[in-house]
């Protein structure tokens, strides 16, 4: 569920949200609620994410009512213990937010940290201080959340390696249940893009970015935590049950402006303009998608990179969208094996994985598949 809401584009940010007045979120509140009773009777969730943008930028009375009808709308009412996700930021969580949180049947919160630094927190254009993520972090403890994710971000221009382990050392103190470490990327449209165009900021260190990972990744598994995900690292029975739908290819709902929906075989998406969405809403029209075309081939190679994305692996006689003709079969199996002889990829079984050299040069391997 998609909350296009935020206090301010950071930096790096090219996801589709803006600041918003409170009669504008009302007024978005009331067409998620109204889309998701089309859906009612026609599918039931397991988990829910609720993503952004930035969902604790919501007043409480509209999370609340967010929570009720459209989450408790479409809850599996048979699953004993339903994963539902809230992403937060520390200048926007307050206790309040946080209670209507958990009286709402939200028992996961994932912050948007990104750091420990307080000059890397400027220099991302973050809106919060070191001090406000540290009370946020007691602010979800003292509302009885027991599983907290943070998010942190690495390898951006001026990042240091010093940086980089004293926002670990923060992070790893506070003993979260799973982490999220992610690469920086520069996007077109951000404000680093921008500054990249006029000149005013250096290109990416890849070497520098590859240590920084390898860091993190043997810091994190060296204090209990696994990395299931080339980005994602949990303690034992942590991990994110809703994103690991998305790397086994399962079928999804998506709710929201822009929101993508994987369902029947093919992937969908709500309008990403505030009027197409409303208009889309208001017709009573939630089949009314802008959809992608997935042929078969499509399907299954997208089912092995996501995949692939596991510390598990994946198998590719079962894939989603499988068994391909022999010679894409064939096709296949010689782009397998060629990233194997590069040292990128392993056989574990009947299964294909990335190695350790593999994981921070997976899109390497990705564009061959694609």
């Amino acid at each position: 569920m998609h909350i296009p809401f935020c206090s301010g584009k950071c930096a790096y940010c090219d996801f589709l949200s803006a600041p918003a007045t409170e009669s504008e979120m009302e007024a978005y509140v009331d067409l998620l609620v109204q889309e998701a009773r089309q859906y009612r009777g026609r599918y039931s969730a397991l988990t829910v994410f609720i993503g952004g943008g930035t969902p604790s930028v919501l007043p409480v009375h509209l999370l609340a009512r967010l929570l009720e009808e459209v989450v408790g709308g479409l809850l599996d009412v048979s699953c004993p213990e339903p994963e539902v996700t809230v992403e937060v930021n520390p200048e926007s969580f307050s206790g309040a937010c946080a209670a209507t949180l958990a009286a709402g049947r939200v028992n996961r919160v994932s912050m948007g940290v990104q750091s420990f630094d307080p000059a890397e927190l400027a220099r991302l254009g973050r809106r919060h201080t070191v001090d406000q993520a540290l009370s946020a972090w007691d602010v979800a403890r003292n509302a009885g959340f027991t599983n907290v994710s943070l998010d942190l971000i690495y390898g951006f221009p001026g990042h240091s390696e010093p940086g980089w382990a004293t926002t670990l050392d923060r992070a790893l103190r506070l003993s979260p249940e799973h982490l999220s470490a992610y690469c920086f990327l520069l996007e077109e449209g951000t404000r680093f893009h921008e500054m990249r165009c006029r000149g005013q900021l250096p290109e990416e260190d890849e070497e520098l970015q590859s240590a920084l990972y390898d860091r993190c990744r043997t810091v994190l598994e060296d204090r209990g935590y696994r990395r299931y995900e080339i980005s994602n690292f949990a303690r034992p029975g942590r991990e994110c049950r809703h994103n690991m739908r998305y790397w086994h290819n399962d079928t999804y709902l998506g709710l929201g402006l822009g929101a993508v929906s994987f369902l029947d075989g093919r992937r969908r998406s709500n309008a990403r303009t505030p009027e197409g969405y409303r208009s889309q809403v208001e017709a009573g029209r939630p089949w009314d998608w802008i959809e992608e075309p997935l042929p078969a081939p499509r399907r299954v190679r997208e089912s092995l990179i996501l995949g692939l994305r596991l510390s598990e692996g994946v198998d590719p006689t079962d894939l989603v969208g499988g068994p391909l003709p022999e010679e894409e079969q064939g096709q296949l199996r010689s782009v397998l094996s060629k990233w194997e002889g590069k040292g990128l990829l392993k056989r574990l079984g009947e299964r294909w994985a990335l190695t350790d050299r593999g994981l921070f040069l997976s899109n390497e391997v990705f564009v061959d598949l694609v």
